[in-house]
């Protein structure tokens, strides 16, 4: 599925607003409960320690007027999932963010993807990754 995510969030890293396109990719991915979040901490779904360190200096170099672009892997237990993230300023000190989803590959039986896969801040990836748990 090729998908565009985009939220935005405020100078306290809440979710101060979802793109018109998160609904149906909540419903799609099989998380109808996340199609709203308004109102939630960013931080609530990135468990990992090293991943919130990244994104909090990412987040502070958008704050002081950097877009930042990059390509990353987002792998659920039995996909490949290829992601770009782009992160821009906002108005009164917050930041849009905006996930597109490239080509997705299936992981052979053999090719497990790792236990502890990386969460992404993308918010699309990551809620749903914190609805199925």
């Amino acid at each position: 599925m090729r998908a565009v995510v985009s939220y935005r969030i405020d100078e306290y890293d809440s979710i101060a607003a979802l793109g018109d396109d998160w609904v149906s990719f909540a419903i799609a991915n099989d998380a109808p409960h996340l199609a709203d979040v308004t109102g939630r901490s960013l931080w609530d779904f990135v468990s990992d320690s090293t991943t919130r360190q990244v994104y909090r200096r990412l987040l502070a170099r958008v704050r002081h007027g950097h877009t930042i672009r990059f390509s990353y892997r987002c792998d659920a237990p039995l996909l490949k999932r290829f992601m770009q993230m782009t992160m821009r300023p906002a108005p009164a000190g917050g930041s849009d963010v905006r996930e597109r989803h490239g080509q997705n590959g299936t992981v052979r039986h053999h090719q497990r993807a790792t236990r502890g896969w990386s969460r992404s801040l993308a918010a699309g990836v990551w809620l749903v990754q914190a609805g199925r748990r």
